[in-house]
């Protein structure tokens, strides 16, 4: 059998995935990918010039426990896991090991952050309160795609005005989610609907410029402008809908 060390191996997959992108690979998902490569291989040390052969289910659980007992909660390694799985399976395809040694690990389940679905009375609670300040309309927009389109957080932050497309009768949001590389094509209903044509209103007492419009929240309304506020940083939070 053919022999590649896991630190040449690994480096080698990671420029191959970053080939990827954008095309077949969000620029988010390599980034993670070398995050958890890196951590593996800084744990190993010198033991990532072994050959991937040599690696057994012993050393990957010893990875994998130490991550928790430094503070990495079970789900971040479970995805890390995840990660360096799928290059051994490669590895194991083109011969250069005989197993993959991540199956042979014991995963712990992290049940902390599970949260029971919201009530209708604590939804229109949250929207009550986001619409009560036009300080906090970024995450009523956010929030309302995400109530509304069930996406992910992050495409709802970036989302385009450019991608609603207005047709008698609907509104459609045509966008291509990040993660998957999907295109979709989402009604969008009333709440949400009602909520961008407000934003999109000309404005009366609102300072304006010729080219770009700006109003109290600090929403751009030229076409490439993202619905929710310039420069949202959706990592700002860990809330979920």
């Amino acid at each position: 059998m053919d022999s590649k060390s896991w630190k040449s191996y690994s480096e080698a997959w990671l420029k191959a995935a970053a080939k990827r992108v954008p095309k077949t690979l969000s620029a988010s998902s390599l980034k993670a990918y070398t995050s958890y490569v890196a951590n593996f291989t800084g744990w190993l040390g010198k033991d990532a010039e072994l050959a991937l052969g040599n690696f057994t289910g012993d050393m990957l659980q010893n990875w994998y426990l130490s991550g928790i007992e430094e503070g990495l909660k079970p789900t971040t390694m479970n995805i890390a896991a995840s990660t360096i799985s799928t290059i051994f399976e490669r590895a194991r395809d083109e011969g250069y090991a005989t197993r993959n040694p991540v199956n042979l690990i014991s995963r712990e389940l992290n049940n902390s952050n599970t949260r029971d679905s919201y009530t209708p009375a604590e939804v229109e609670r949250l929207l009550s309160y986001l619409r009560a300040s036009t300080e906090r309309w970024d995450w009523l927009t956010v929030t309302l795609l995400g109530l509304c389109t069930s996406q992910r957080l992050t495409d709802c932050a970036n989302a385009l005005r450019t991608q609603i497309v207005v047709q008698p009768g609907t509104w459609i949001w045509e966008m291509q989610q990040g993660k998957t590389k999907k295109k979709m094509r989402i009604p969008i209903v009333g709440p949400l609907a009602s909520h961008l044509k407000e934003l999109w209103q000309e404005p009366t007492d609102r300072q304006t410029t010729q080219q770009v419009g700006i109003d109290a929240v600090g929403l751009v309304h030229d076409a490439g402008a993202r619905l929710a506020v310039n420069g949202f940083d959706p990592h700002l939070s860990s809330q979920a809908l």
